[in-house]
């Protein structure tokens, strides 16, 4: 909320006064990304203050299952607002949909204020027999679907208000599950997607090359298979839920340790 126009918003607005105080006395601040870190410390944090850390991952509830060949089965798992980007993705898969050689399907998890326009789009491209709203469903149904789609899409972008994402554990789930993520250079995607090797990156709102990575992945199965292999693996070495837990907890030693050799030297 710090350069979000959101600040601004009633509720919000006890959060945004208080901010510049509770960053000068904080003790211990973690980032959920280092564009997090790096826009605290252009904002004047002490940067020995601050840490990145990622939320872990449970590999035993997130795991791959078959998935038939065809049709292409692309997700997107997300509130239906400005900054999820979703009109960049229902577009660049209507865009994709009519040139690959492979059939696909779409489908949207979730619900939120941009329900209606959503919708009114896929009728406006075309597109409407293979893409689905499916609503919102919970964990172990949304685990489920992530376990048997070939793609993730997250199309992030910061919109109009300066609102943008964090760190997307959509998308970690999705590589834990097998299932190839498409994400954009935005907050902290770069990090849990390592273009070419787990998934691919796109610039936010590009719409063509948006589009060509899912035809890629589409009509080239053993390069999905071997990125949904790496991702899984990534996800083991790097967000695996149990160190990930060790770590915080030893964020929150180091926090306790910081707070008590202030209070000593004052």
């Amino acid at each position: 909320l710090l350069e979000s126009f959101e600040r601004f918003v009633p509720e919000h607005l006890p959060y945004a006064l208080r901010a510049e105080a509770m960053l000068e006395q904080m003790t211990l601040g973690l980032c959920v990304s280092h564009e997090l870190r790096e826009m605290l410390i252009d904002h004047g944090v002490n940067e020995d203050k601050l840490h990145v850390h990622h939320l872990g991952i449970d590999l035993d509830r997130f795991t791959p299952a078959p998935r038939a060949a065809e049709p292409f089965e692309a997700f997107m798992v997300a509130r239906f607002v400005p900054k999820k980007g979703l009109a960049y993705g229902i577009r660049a898969f209507a865009q994709a949909s009519r040139v690959c050689a492979v059939p696909m399907r779409l489908s949207l998890i979730g619900d939120g204020p941009m329900q209606e326009r959503l919708e009114s789009l896929v009728a406006q491209l075309g597109v409407a027999d293979s893409v689905e709203f499916l609503g919102a469903l919970d964990q172990s149904q949304v685990a489920e679907r992530l376990a048997r789609a070939h793609v993730l899409m997250a199309p992030s972008v910061v919109d109009a208000n300066g609102a943008r994402e964090g760190c997307l554990t959509v998308v970690k789930e999705a590589s834990a599950s097998g299932c190839v993520p498409i994400g954009t250079y935005h907050g902290g995607t770069p990090e849990m997607i390592d273009h070419g090797e787990t998934g691919m990156l796109v610039p936010e709102r590009n719409t063509e090359e948006l589009s060509a990575a899912l035809v890629r992945l589409a009509i080239e199965p053993e390069l999905r298979n071997t990125m949904a292999r790496n991702g899984r693996q990534k996800m083991h070495d790097d967000f695996e839920l149990s160190h990930q837990v060790d770590e915080l907890e030893g964020r929150y030693d180091e926090a306790v340790d910081r707070y008590r050799s202030v209070g000593a030297r004052e």
